[in-house]
């Protein structure tokens, strides 16, 4: 998760990470290894490929049954100390097994199906990412929306459920090389030189998504991140 911003980061957690972009500006910027791992955990276990994943988590009913996923990840940052962040990715000790588990489910009730834990899959997995996105608004980031790339972006669930948990609008440009792309135009510029980047189109307009916030969803996270964070330091 990360933003451009004209604010150098300073980040005493170490979450956000501060970086500077060509142009002068900055990039905050927290990152995992990696959101999609869940989703691939959580597929193998229902025997189901990554479109029945989504089938399944848009078919949730979720005022009947509310699992959490809280998600462990490795991380390119380094493990915080404290329980400070929600985030469960920070909480990896040395003698923990952080890199190999895939997190922990909270919620489970006798009305509990597979649609629920497709759906609680995706929901951690992003509520994860939008503990990234906090962080960026601490470091006085606007989000007014947020552009979604990678492998994930590919499915139709979760970017429906994004709109969802974000609680802003969410664009999803056409699978693209973006970082590739990215860095010809600034080798583009080196040779050309001039004041500006030169121009470049993305290319097909973005789709877009927007729906009804579902707070009850990140605040289930924040519950039961809370909790799993306080067992993994102890």
């Amino acid at each position: 998760m990360f933003a451009r911003s004209e604010r150098r980061a300073q980040d005493p957690s170490g979450i956000v990470a501060g970086f500077s972009d060509a142009t002068g500006a900055y990039l905050p910027l927290v990152c995992t290894l990696n959101a999609s791992r869940v989703l691939d955990a959580t597929r193998r276990f229902l025997g189901v490929d990554h479109d029945e994943l989504g089938r399944l988590a848009l078919a949730a009913d979720r005022a009947r049954a509310g699992w959490s996923w809280c998600p462990t990840w490795r991380a390119r940052t380094p493990p915080a100390t404290g329980a400070r962040t929600l985030c469960p990715k920070l909480a990896t000790r040395p003698r923990g097994t952080g890199p190999t588990r895939v997190g922990a489910l909270h919620g489970w009730t006798l009305a509990s199906d597979r649609e629920n834990l497709a759906r609680a899959a995706i929901e951690g997995m992003l509520s994860a990412q939008r503990v990234g996105l906090e962080a960026l608004r601490e470091q006085g980031v606007t989000v007014s929306g947020v552009t979604l790339v990678g492998g994930a972006a590919r499915s139709e669930a979760v970017c429906r459920i994004a709109a969802q948990v974000f609680e802003v609008p969410v664009r999803v440009p056409e699978p693209g090389e973006y970082v590739a792309d990215g860095a010809a135009r600034q080798a583009a510029w080196s040779l050309h030189g001039g004041a500006t980047p030169p121009s470049w189109s993305a290319g097909a307009e973005p789709a877009r998504y927007e729906a009804e916030p579902a707070p009850a969803a990140w605040e289930r996270y924040r519950e039961a991140a809370g909790a799993f964070l306080d067992r993994v330091a102890a």
